[in-house]
This record gives structure tokens, C-alpha cells and sequence, in this order.
């Protein structure tokens, strides 16, 4: 939704300023406007743009976000705040100067301006680094909401956290690294035949590096695949591997 409300703004903006100086030192913005028109908007795994946009929307925290917009949001038209890019003030463009300090920390980490986000967003599953699509919910107002916090509630073994680059809030030596999000994802229809539906666990069926089942379903995630939900009886007798377990308690 960032993108929506402000990309084209910012693309015709930053094309009328060639550069802007960040601590004394001049940043060229003409590449950044480029990636950022040619950008889908999106944040897919091969989406070009979407690394620069984080880099440059999250630069102003969400909680002071509204110094972005021309007009902030306002609870009495939700729907149409926040718009607008807030001019310059001052002499300053706050805009501009996070699209700039967004292209130092791309420079920094010695990332393309337009590098795609598969490359450097992914689920470390052992020692399988599987790309991920979607993106800081609250920050860039994507739904699909991946991001890193260290596990607390489970045993499952999850790779450390890596260094930031210098000026990021997220972006890593690594990349952007991803163990939480989406999570549990269902779609169900019902149908005169019954109920049918598709899921993806996007962590796997597993925490158990050992299993087939610690990585299967974070690949699907991230081929944007699906599972079939196993409803009836016959489906699930039908399922090759099936196995049944009696369990009884004390008697």
C-alpha cells in the first residue's frame, strides 16, 4: 500500500532532483528513479524495486510515517488518508533524503539498486536457503507479513541473527531474514460436492530438521503453491503413505 500511495510521487519528484547531499557527501538519484518506475509494485521474488522501496519507506518508522503525506491519515476518512507526498520544508525534503540514504545502504551492502528480492530475502530451513516473497506488514502495508524475531515458544533450531548493514533496520549481511509470517495459509470453497480447500504451513509440517516434512511446505510458500486439504474420509484413506495409529489410554 506504501507503494500505491507514494511510488509515483516520489519516482516524479526524485526525476526532478538529481542529487541530494546526505552528510556532506552528494547521493545521484537518477538509477533510484529508474528501478523505482520500472518496479512492479509488488514484493514477488523476482519483483526489482522492492528491496530499494523498503530500504527508503522504512527509514521513517511507521509511528512517524505520517510525516510522508501530504495529508496524514485521518479517522474521519479512512479511506482516502493518508495521500499526497508532504512537500519539502525548510529546504528539506524528507522524502528524498531517505530514497538517498535507502541507495547508501543498497551501495553499502553492495546490492544492484534493482536487485530482486529473492536474492536476498529467505527462510533458512538447515542448510537450505529458500527464497521468500512479501515483506515488513506494518512498515510497508503488505499483507503477506514475513519477517526475523528469535524463537522463544518452540525448540526448533533457528539460524542467529546476522550483523545489519550500517543505516538499515533490516537489511543483514545475509539479507532479510525470514521465520515468522504468513504462517498458516487456507483457502476453502464449499461446493455441492462438499467442502475443498488448499493450505500451506509456511514454516513446515516439522521442526525437526530430520523430517521430510521440515522444509516441503516452505518451498511450496515460496513457489506460491498450495496442498490439498484432505476432508473426506475417502480423501484421506486415498492419500499414499497413510498410516494408522490406535491410541488408548488406562483402562
Amino acid at each position: 500500500m506504501s507503494a500505491d500511495l507514494l511510488r509515483e510521487a516520489v519516482v516524479d519528484r526524485c526525476r526532478a532532483t538529481e542529487t541530494v547531499t546526505i552528510q556532506e557527501q552528494r547521493v545521484t538519484l537518477a538509477d533510484a528513479c529508474r528501478v523505482l518506475a520500472a518496479w512492479d509494485g509488488r514484493s514477488d521474488l523476482d519483483s526489482r524495486g522492492a528491496v530499494l522501496w523498503r530500504e527508503f519507506i522504512t527509514q521513517i518508522p511507521a509511528a512517524e510515517s505520517g510525516r510522508l503525506y501530504a495529508t496524514p491519515f485521518s479517522a474521519a476518512d479512512p479511506i482516502g488518508t493518508p495521500r499526497g507526498l508532504a512537500p519539502a520544508v525548510g529546504g528539506r525534503d524528507i522524502a528524498l533524503e531517505a530514497l538517498a540514504r535507502a541507495v547508501q545502504i543498497l551501495e553499502r551492502a553492495r546490492l544492484p539498486l534493482d536487485t530482486p528480492l529473492g536474492q536476498v530475502q529467505f527462510a533458512q530451513r538447515g542448510e537450505r536457503r529458500i527464497p521468500i516473497h512479501g515483506g515488513q506488514g506494518d512498515e510497508e502495508g503488505i499483507v503477506n507479513f514475513v519477517n526475523y524475531a528469535p524463537n522463544r515458544t518452540t525448540t526448533e533450531p533457528d539460524a542467529p541473527a546476522s550483523v545489519l548493514v550500517p543505516g538499515s533496520r533490516f537489511l543483514t549481511t545475509e539479507g532479510y531474514q525470514v521465520n515468522r509470517g504468513s504462517s498458516f495459509v487456507m483457502v476453502v470453497g464449499f461446493t455441492d460436492a462438499g467442502p475443498r480447500g488448499r493450505a500451506v504451513l509456511t514454516y513446515g509440517e516439522s521442526g525437526d530438521p530430520r523430517s521430510p516434512h521440515f522444509a516441503d511446505q516452505t518451498e511450496l510458500f515460496s513457489r506460491k503453491a498450495w496442498r490439498e486439504i484432505l476432508f473426506s474420509e475417502e480423501q484421506i484413506r486415498s492419500e499414499k503413505g497413510l498410516q494408522t495409529k490406535t491410541v488408548a489410554g488406562p483402562r
